[in-house]
């Protein structure tokens, strides 16, 4: 009966051990990749949208970003 505890318990810490270095290995690639990027000289980017599209079947409209090609349905009130 307490061979059974012990090997519950040294699971339970072998788990923690892995649960700690997981996070402690997250904690590192972020620090890596966070490095890697110079985030201070690009601002972030601004969609210059073209023409709204009337899409008749959903009654919205849809523009479409000319730089990246993002595309995005509102409404018009």
């Amino acid at each position: 009966m307490l061979s059974i505890f012990l090997q519950l318990r040294e699971e339970k810490r072998d788990k923690s051990k892995f649960k700690k270095y997981q996070k402690n290995m997250k904690e590192l690639r972020m620090k890596v990749r966070s490095s890697l990027f110079d985030r201070t000289s690009k601002g972030p980017h601004v969609h210059l949208y073209g023409e709204d599209v009337y899409n008749a079947d959903e009654d919205n409209y849809t523009h479409t970003c000319t730089q990246c090609g993002f595309s995005e349905e509102f409404e018009k009130m």
